[in-house]
């Protein structure tokens, strides 16, 4: 067929075994095992032609008080991660992060924790998928983590959902938060983002091939609408910080005649 993946992602999380953690676990043998798996998912990925692969921890963290050692918790993420980095390190490495479920807390909860371990880890393959209802969900705006992430190298992949911000129900992109998610392509296209946006989408009830093109032609509509009002425009107004002219310019060039039956 000529395609090949994208990012590649290893299972060390909803299998029994992984209950008390995998890449951050307390037992040794356990986490051992977690960054073999690991390293052998970048074999795959090299094998694929791919050059990516993703880490969400979802096994990784903890549900009550006095339940882990959270230094050595964290100690042996950070640990786990240099030597999967060190391993053929032309193959990227992108954490995706997450508040909580299935733990009540995960270790990676929010993209600014993602950042410390990176730090931690100290190796420039490291970087982010981003996925939008994970950014949410930690109460994060999502334009403004994109931003921070394109403009210090970190951002190496996206996840596009939507949700109402109290459950990772994985809604079809610009669903729930459009004006949002619109910033947020503004940040893309202005920072100059060049790697694929995925779709991570979980239709229940609706058909997946409709929910998913529906994804899609939200994000293509979203750039139209932004073309519409103006990059230029747009760039020069966030240079005042002053909120009421920019909403008076967006809803201006969006809805004129509307504006004048008000």
């Amino acid at each position: 067929t000529g395609l090949k993946p994208v990012i590649v992602f290893p299972h060390i999380f909803h299998e029994p075994k992984w209950k008390r953690g995998a890449l951050a676990s307390l037992n040794e043998e356990r986490r051992k095992e977690a960054v073999k798996i690991v390293k052998e998912t970048k074999d795959i990925t090299e094998e694929l032609g791919a050059e990516l692969i993703g880490i969400w921890p979802g096994r990784d963290g903890f549900d009550y008080p006095f339940q882990v050692d959270y230094v050595k918790m964290n100690d042996n993420f950070v640990k786990s991660l240099k030597e999967i980095a060190e391993y053929k390190p032309h193959i990227r490495i992108a954490l995706e992060y997450k508040l909580e479920d299935p733990q009540s807390y995960i270790i990676m909860g929010s993209a600014g924790k993602t950042l410390a371990l990176i730090h931690e880890v100290g190796s420039l393959n490291i970087g982010i998928n981003l996925e939008v209802a994970h950014a949410l969900i930690a109460r994060e705006n999502v334009a403004e983590t994109v931003a921070y992430l394109l403009s210090r190298g970190k951002l190496f992949h996206m996840h596009l959902n939507d949700t109402f911000r109290h459950f990772d129900n994985d809604l079809i992109f610009g669903s729930v938060n459009f004006l949002e998610l619109m910033e947020m392509v503004f940040w893309l296209v202005e920072l100059g983002y060049d790697r694929w946006l995925g779709i991570d989408v979980f239709p229940t009830v609706e058909n997946p091939v409709d929910v998913v093109a529906e994804s899609i032609e939200n994000v293509k509509l979203a750039y139209k609408l932004l073309e519409k009002i103006g990059f230029k425009e747009l760039r020069e107004l966030l240079q005042e910080g002053e909120p009421i002219p920019v909403q008076r310019f967006i809803k201006k060039k969006l809805f004129p005649d509307l504006l004048e039956e008000l």
